[in-house]
């Protein structure tokens, strides 16, 4: 699995964590589920306009695109021409941070753009993008089969079928450790295949079926779990728990 599927996948287990314990409840920031929401349909227009002052900044606002710091405009902003119908948004409320899976046609051409929006006070104070433009670059690009996100993946689970917080977020931690570990995502991947632990044998391009969060590209909890499990904890400095 390409280092953009994982970092995006990370970011969206985090925030998929926070939405989950957040559905119950409102926290006590201003800005709630749909006016995060709002911040990326804000974001994507935006964008698409060429136009990037267009969303409200802070000065310090920090903009990255595939981990490189980059000037708010620049990157996919320069020949973003069309937003696809497939966004499926993760909203955490808590944090304050929405992030979002979309379709962004760049010159025409579709690429998948993982994006994370940081809101304090009612302006954004990072943005994180990660841009997948081929099978190269992100094993499970399957592209033209997101055309709208699967209603499994808005399904809003009772309290019995929910993970907590603390252990969502345990597991989305664990691949950044490893990297610690490992110095690169080459090593890591050198020593775990996370991406054979979810794909379909049958099908390369989807997720088992089991790990399916209902649009045979992106993992359920149960499928981040089985990647999680997959880290030995030596590699941790901990101690494997006996099987």
């Amino acid at each position: 699995m390409r280092r953009s599927i994982a970092l995006a996948s990370l970011f969206v287990i985090l925030t998929v964590a926070a939405n989950a314990q957040t559905r119950v409840g409102t926290a006590a920031g201003a800005c709630g589920r749909e006016c995060l929401r709002g911040f990326v349909t804000q974001y994507l227009d935006a964008m698409v306009s060429h136009n990037p002052k267009a969303i409200p900044t802070v000065p310090t606002a920090r903009f990255t695109e595939d981990t490189k710091t980059l000037p708010l405009g620049e990157g996919l902003w320069k020949g973003a021409s069309k937003i696809r119908s497939y966004r499926q948004d993760f909203l955490d409320v808590r944090e304050g941070e929405a992030a979002s899976f979309v379709i962004v046609e760049e010159s025409g051409t579709p690429v998948m753009l993982a994006l994370r929006l940081k809101i304090e006070n009612k302006k954004i104070i990072e943005i994180e993008t990660m841009v997948t433009r081929s099978k190269a670059e992100g094993a499970l690009f399957d592209i033209e089969n997101l055309t709208t996100p699967h209603a499994a993946m808005n399904v809003v689970p009772d309290a019995s079928q929910r993970m907590s917080r603390a252990e969502l977020i345990r597991i989305a931690e664990i691949y950044p450790v490893g990297l610690k570990v490992g110095g690169n995502f080459d090593a890591v991947e050198a020593i775990i295949d996370f991406d054979k632990a979810i794909r379909d044998p049958e099908h390369p391009t989807k997720v088992r079926q089991e790990y399916d969060s209902g649009d045979h590209v992106h993992p359920s909890a149960a499928g981040y779990k089985a990647m999680a499990d997959l880290i030995p904890l030596r590699l941790l400095g901990g101690k494997q728990k006996p099987k």
